[in-house]
C-alpha cells in the first residue's frame, strides 16, 4: 500500500484492453479504451463500466482466444482498494465480453 496525500473522493485513471491472442499466448492484436474516473468518498463499492467498439479480430493472429485486462492508476484524493478474490472462491472482479450486433 502507498501512502497518497488524501484529499476529497479518489481519482484513478483506468485502460480497459481486450487482446486476441496468438497461438503461443502472446498479445496479437490490442483494443482499448482509457477514462478518468472519480469515486466518491461515501462509496463503499465502486462500479466503472467500460465498453469497445468496432473489435476486429484479426485472422493473422491465428486464434480467437482473448484476454481482458483493466489498469488503474490513482491519480489523487483518497486511496483507492481493487478488490480481487475473497476467501479464495468468490470473484470481486469481474468482466463479461460479447458480441452486440445492432
Amino acid at each position: 500500500m502507498e501512502v497518497y496525500t488524501r484529499g476529497k473522493n479518489a481519482v484513478v485513471d483506468t485502460r480497459f484492453e481486450f487482446v486476441q491472442l496468438d497461438e503461443t499466448g502472446h498479445a496479437c492484436r490490442t483494443s482499448s479504451v482509457t477514462a478518468r474516473r472519480t469515486i466518491t468518498d461515501d462509496a463503499h463499492h465502486a462500479v466503472g463500466y467500460s465498453s469497445l467498439t468496432d473489435v476486429r479480430i484479426d485472422a493473422a493472429c491465428g486464434t480467437r482466444a482473448f484476454l481482458m485486462r483493466i489498469y488503474v492508476k490513482h491519480v489523487s484524493g483518497q486511496a483507492a482498494k481493487i478488490d480481487g478474490v475473497q476467501s479464495g472462491v468468490t470473484s470481486l472482479t469481474n468482466g463479461i465480453a460479447f458480441s452486440n450486433f445492432n
